[in-house]
C-alpha cells in the first residue's frame, strides 16, 4: 500500500463485537466506531502519507461526481444490492471491480474487468440461497425494509421473549 496514495472509503456502519472474529482491522477498543475510521488509522499507520477521503452512508446515496477520480473499486459489503449499485457504478465509469462479500460462513469474491470479464450482475445467479439472504447484522442495525423489521421481529425479539424459535408454519 505504500505506493497507493489516495482511498475513498464508504462505510455507514459501526464496529460491533461480531465483527472481532472475522475482520483483522477491528479490535475491542473499536466497537461502536465507524468501521471506516478505523480503516483509515490502519492505512494512515502503514502510509503516513496517504490522503484518505471518507464517506460515512450508503454507497447508493453517495454523490458519484465525487468519485470521479477512482480507479480500482475494492467492494467489501455483504449487502447485495450495494453490490449490484458499485457493479453498475464500475461498469459505467469502465472501473476494474474486485468484489468480495459474505453470508453466513460462505463468501465470494470475483474480479471484474468491464468489457472483459462477467460482471457482479451476471453471476449473482450463482449464489446460493444462503447467500441471498439477509445478514442479520443488517437486520439488527440498520433494517431498512419491511422484511428486515419481520425477520427481526420473527427471530430475535421472539427468541428473547419465549426462549423458543418462531415457527411461522405453526397453525395452532
Amino acid at each position: 500500500m505504500e505506493n497507493v496514495n489516495e482511498f475513498t472509503l464508504i462505510d455507514m456502519d459501526l464496529v460491533e463485537i461480531g465483527n472481532m472474529r472475522r475482520q483483522i482491522l477491528f479490535s475491542a477498543r473499536d466497537i461502536g466506531s465507524y468501521k471506516i475510521d478505523c480503516v483509515k488509522r490502519a492505512l494512515l499507520d502503514r502510509n503516513p502519507n496517504a490522503q484518505v477521503q471518507l464517506f460515512k452512508q450508503a454507497f447508493q446515496s453517495v454523490d458519484k461526481r465525487k468519485l470521479a477520480s477512482i480507479q480500482v473499486i475494492f467492494g467489501c459489503t455483504d449487502n447485495l444490492d450495494a453490490r449490484e449499485a458499485i457493479n453498475q457504478f464500475a461498469l459505467t465509469h469502465s472501473i476494474v471491480y474486485i468484489d468480495g462479500g459474505s453470508s453466513g460462513f460462505g463468501g465470494q469474491a470475483q474480479l471484474i474487468i468491464p468489457g472483459v470479464t462477467p460482471c457482479f450482475h451476471c453471476l449473482a445467479c450463482l449464489f446460493s440461497t444462503e447467500a441471498r439472504q439477509i445478514p442479520l447484522c443488517t437486520i439488527r442495525s440498520r433494517p431498512t425494509r419491511p422484511e428486515h423489521c419481520i425477520l427481526y421481529a420473527s427471530t430475535v425479539l421472539w427468541e428473547n421473549i419465549f426462549h423458543s424459535p418462531c415457527d411461522v408454519d405453526d397453525e395452532s
